[in-house]
């Protein structure tokens, strides 16, 4: 039997949500194969995996915006043209698409290899994603690039619902949104949230837990994030605007904003605030935050899941988070180091709560915090969840 696993992106060195989740799928899917003896076959961007099948895609921005006029929605579809019948004369008995906005691939698949079974990964639901790719325009070029990513995302997103005989979701959210934007029912449908590695495996260090330094007299507030993308913008300017200035001229307290990347004016506005700090170019975000720091997640837009919060969980912080935030982690709410807070008495309260914890608090917090992450959001989950979708299929 043979599972091709097919993404757009690069597994071994893409960074940010999209990099976890491609990561994620090839380590499930690696897992799955290993163990019953199955075949893996991997198409990726710039990857020398022992599974890469002999396929290079070439992405340039060129390509990016040609494949929007000609109707679809990804680099890939000029790929698929030159190289489909190829990939579909080696056979693969599942197909996996790392992105629902492959639907050309799902329907001619489908048409040409009747048994195949096709699954596609919903990473979010891409046309609720489309706004936040056009971050440095606005006014009307934004309206009309907004208006013309919804179409062409549309129409692929369509034909993977209709031609996959499965899907993979993050949150129920997302199995309602396409059930209602599609008319899907759902049929063979997993959901696995956002899953990372430990932090401790990413870096060679030893297990968990994690040593991130003692509590230092100045506790720290961290937000990390891609400083490039539209939502992590909004979220920073509003912690400036609203939040980092209620603590001005407070030594007991310091406010790091972590992330790639940045503008030039974002720079220069966290750099008025000197209770706040910028960390730039740094690799994984347990490098640069103290242990048992405050993780704060106020995010208003969006799509998917905030791999953020499940990047605090592994390290047990503390964390603080919008209902936006928290979409795809119910089965975490309830623990007392995750906050829900949406307006800007809540977070200061939720940050003044903090402050009052003392360091056997923090503690507690901390290894509660660690076992969930390892319960619901590690490999090890993703990898069963993966193994019983499959088992499903063949």
């Amino acid at each position: 039997m043979k599972i091709f696993y097919i993404c757009e992106s690069s597994i071994e060195h893409d960074v940010g949500g999209g990099g976890e989740g491609t990561r994620k799928a090839y380590r499930s899917l690696k897992a799955y194969c290993q163990q019953n003896g199955v075949e893996l076959g991997v198409i990726s961007l710039n990857d020398r995996l022992p599974e890469s099948l002999p396929f290079d895609p070439v992405k340039t921005r060129t390509l990016d915006a040609l494949a929007r006029l000609c109707g679809h929605s990804n680099y890939l579809w000029f790929f698929w043209l030159r190289h489909k019948e190829e990939i579909l004369s080696l056979k693969p008995d599942i197909v996996v698409l790392g992105r629902s906005r492959y639907g050309f691939m799902a329907k001619d698949i489908k048409a040409d290899l009747s048994d195949c079974k096709v699954v596609t990964l919903f990473e979010n639901v891409e046309i609720d994603y489309a706004p936040s790719y056009f971050t440095n325009i606005s006014g009307l070029p934004k309206a009309l690039s907004v208006a013309l990513e919804r179409i062409a995302v549309k129409k692929d997103e369509r034909d993977c619902v209709r031609h996959s005989d499965a899907y993979v979701l993050l949150s129920e959210r997302d199995k309602i949104r396409i059930r209602e934007i599609y008319c899907c029912r759902g049929g063979n449908c997993a959901i696995i949230p956002v899953c990372l590695e430990n932090a401790t495996q990413l870096s060679g260090k030893p297990l968990l837990p994690v040593d991130l330094g003692k509590p230092s007299t100045s506790r720290k507030v961290v937000f990390t994030g891609r400083l490039c993308y539209a939502p992590n913008i909004e979220s920073v300017e509003w912690l400036l605007a609203n939040i980092i200035p209620k603590f001005r001229g407070r030594e007991d307290v310091k406010f790091i904003i972590a992330g790639s990347r940045p503008s030039e004016h974002l720079k220069k506005k966290i750099r008025e605030h000197k209770n706040a700090a910028l960390v730039e170019n740094f690799l994984k975000s347990y490098d640069i935050i103290p242990r048992c720091s405050l993780a704060v997640c106020p995010s208003f837009s969006g799509a998917g899941m905030k791999v953020k919060v499940a990047d605090a969980l592994s390290m047990g912080l503390v964390t603080v988070a919008s209902d936006e935030a928290l979409a795809g982690y119910e089965e975490a709410y309830g623990l007392r180091g995750l906050i829900r807070a949406n307006t800007v008495d809540e977070y200061i309260t939720a940050i003044n709560d903090y402050m009052a914890m003392n360091e056997h608090e923090l503690s507690e917090i901390e290894a509660e915090n660690k076992a969930a992450f390892e319960r619901y959001y590690s490999y090890e989950r993703a990898e069963k969840s993966y193994a019983r979708l499959l088992e499903k299929l063949v």
